[in-house]
């Protein structure tokens, strides 16, 4: 809300005063709170007092300042817009927000960037929505920060609901809002439509070992048959490029019965050293298929890279 800075010789006693305390709350760096907040400012040091706004609009205030060489009293005012005085916190960088139904079946945001902007370094927290066209919220999360700045990057959001399928072509909007410890914040959204990871599988074919020496599964775990929900899901995998050139390329999933007959299929594409992912749900190629009791079946996983190079590992589950 304000800056202070001493230049008289002496310490001075400054004091800010909401003219309506109703208004909102005052907080200087030393602790203090509340409709009215005095503090000590040495000579040479700047000190700033925010203000958590309960209004909208001008919000009006006024400063005595003493010291044993001066006395001096003034007024100011401030715009409260939503709670957040003079744009205290600002997210500056929110992108690469998609959405990945299909095996994935979640959430994905390439960066966020958050300051602080009053010069007191006190961000708090960053809180993350996402809501589908209808409302209803899909995913939400609370991280705690600090400092002046925060960054992040790659963040994963999995569906609250761990039922949740997202459909391909639904349209979701991302919330994120920054807190400071004085309650300041600031919001952004960004939208994505879902899109499969399904598609062609090229030159990697399920089931191929060429050179698997360069391309590795370093994890394949979990792999389960739901006969309630007719699907299977896989825990975690985890792939990566052995030979130095950071080429993934596909991922290809194949679940048959016992029979030989499959049942399942899945390719995502993937890129550079490695890549992990956690709780993938495959649903039957044919939405009429239901899982039958007791019935096996084989999961063919394989990796390539783009020289062509290939891995496969297989994993057995009993409904």
């Amino acid at each position: 809300m304000a800056k202070f800075t001493n230049n008289s010789p002496e310490t001075v006693a400054i004091t800010v005063t909401l003219d309506n305390p109703g208004d909102g709350t005052l907080y200087d760096n030393e602790g203090g709170s509340g409709s009215s907040v005095t503090f000590s400012l040495p000579s040479g040091n700047i000190q700033y007092v925010d203000i958590n706004a309960d209004t909208q609009g001008v919000v009006p205030y006024s400063v005595s300042v003493t010291s044993a060489i001066l006395s001096l009293n003034t007024t100011g005012s401030v715009e409260a817009v939503g709670g957040n005085a003079n744009d205290f916190v600002r997210i500056s960088n929110l992108q690469d927000f998609q959405a990945n139904s299909g095996a994935q079946n979640n959430w994905t945001l390439g960066e966020i960037q958050i300051e602080d902007r009053d010069g007191d370094d006190d961000l708090d927290r960053v809180e993350y929505e996402i809501i589908d066209t209808t409302g209803a919220l899909r995913a939400s999360r609370t991280t705690q920060i600090s400092g002046g700045q925060y960054q992040n990057q790659d963040l994963t959001f999995s569906p609250d609901d761990s039922s949740y399928d997202l459909p391909e072509g639904e349209e979701y909007t991302l919330t994120a809002t920054g807190y400071d410890v004085d309650g300041n914040s600031s919001s952004d959204t960004v939208t994505a439509t879902s899109v499969g990871t399904g598609g062609p599988g090229g030159s990697c074919t399920i089931g191929s070992n060429t050179n698997p020496s360069t391309i590795q599964f370093s994890d394949l775990q979990n792999f389960t048959t739901n006969k309630g929900a007719d699907r299977w899901t896989i825990g975690q995998v985890q792939v990566q490029d052995a030979d130095g050139d950071n080429d993934l390329n596909k991922l290809k999933f194949e679940i048959a019965d016992s029979g030989g007959s499959v049942r399942a299929t899945e390719t995502i594409s993937i890129s550079g050293q490695q890549y992990q992912d956690q709780n993938l749900k495959l649903n039957p190629d044919d939405p009429s298929y239901d899982v039958p009791k007791g019935e096996t079946y084989t999961l063919t996983a394989t990796v390539c890279d783009a020289d062509g190079n290939s891995n496969t590992e297989t994993r057995q589950s009993t409904a």
